[in-house]
């Protein structure tokens, strides 16, 4: 077999694993748009908003939800209210990679989900960190951010809100 089969039969079999590789669970109901989960040990991360039928269109909310599938242990905010008054936000991106940060806090708690991604290979990653009141940091990474994990959270960026600190990011 030559070297150019050779790549041909990888690069198949990458793309036949990525394809067969079942979606992350989310927290989102069927009327709402998953703008980014991901599984962190047993329990499932996810960004919710209602879907809107144009990609345009701002969400009307945007809902931080965590905790195992069907038993949910953390809704932020807890009513389906604009983002503007809880959530950071910060970009970077290149021609084929972007890096996204979405920021907020409760009762003392700093929570730092951060996506990225690159179109020019398959993998993504994601974590979230909690820094607790008294400095402590804690890094939980996401086992599977999925491919376009980075991607989903542009929507916040609709909303021009204040860029995540870096104290709390790093």
């Amino acid at each position: 077999m030559n070297n150019d089969c050779l790549i041909a039969a990888g690069l198949f079999a990458l793309a036949s694993t990525v394809a067969a590789a079942p979606p992350t669970p989310s927290h989102c109901a069927p009327d709402e748009e998953n703008l980014f989960s991901c599984r962190i040990g047993r329990k499932v991360l996810s960004f919710c908003a209602p879907k809107t039928t144009d990609d345009l269109h701002v969400p009307a909310w945007i809902q931080y939800r965590f905790g195992r599938i069907g038993s949910t242990e953390l809704v932020f905010p807890a009513t389906q209210t604009s983002p503007i008054e809880h959530f950071r936000f910060t970009t970077e991106n290149g021609g084929r990679w972007v890096d996204n940060t979405v920021q907020f806090s409760i009762n003392d708690h700093t929570y730092t989900v951060h996506a990225y991604g690159n179109s020019n290979i398959p993998e993504a990653e994601g974590s979230v960190l909690v820094v607790n009141p008294d400095g402590t940091r804690k890094r939980l990474e996401c086992a599977d951010p999925g491919v376009y994990a980075a991607a989903g959270l542009w929507r916040f960026k609709q909303f021009q809100l204040l860029p995540a600190l870096k104290d709390f990011a790093e």
